[in-house]
């Protein structure tokens, strides 16, 4: 995708107006170039993972951290997941919720807000509307995943 078209679109996102162009195109951009273009709009990094061919990539506008509790919020949320460098998936959430668990030491809570999912399967590109939902995973798991708790920068503190 040529870099015009990229930054084009990633303003797009950044805005919330995400028009569906050409996603054959879309499918052939390399995830670097895409989270390259992201970057300004998306600075906070907090989820990196790499499993064979496959890689995921979780961007945030913002990070908020309470200090007292430990909770994250992290606000206007992009998840991309790409397979042999080619774009697979785009999930966008409002608001990610980071949590320690009150019942379960080591466990995270994570609440997401909804937003949707463009994803491509056999028969072309989809789109999946999200709905809120909780899950608690131990930080082992999560940092098996590719989550970045530890590296995650808060833009602001309460």
């Amino acid at each position: 995708m040529a870099a015009r078209t990229t930054t084009d679109w990633a303003q797009r996102l950044q805005s919330g107006t995400l028009d569906l162009f050409d996603l054959s195109t879309f499918e052939q951009t390399r995830i670097e170039e895409l989270i390259q273009d992201l970057a300004k709009y998306y600075p906070v990094r907090f989820l990196d993972r790499t499993v064979g061919a496959k890689r995921e990539i979780g961007l945030a506008q913002q990070c908020r951290v309470h200090k007292r509790s430990g909770v994250r919020r992290l606000n206007e949320c992009l998840i991309l997941t790409s397979d042999r460098n080619a774009m697979t998936t785009l999930a966008a959430m409002t608001r990610l919720v980071c949590r320690p668990s009150r019942e379960k030491p080591s466990t995270i809570e994570l609440t997401t807000d909804p937003g949707f999912s463009l994803y491509h399967d056999p028969d072309g590109w989809r789109i999946k509307l999200l709905h809120s939902r909780t899950i608690s995973l131990s930080q082992e798991t999560l940092r098996k995943r590719g989550w970045l708790f530890d590296q995650i920068p808060a833009n602001g503190s309460s």
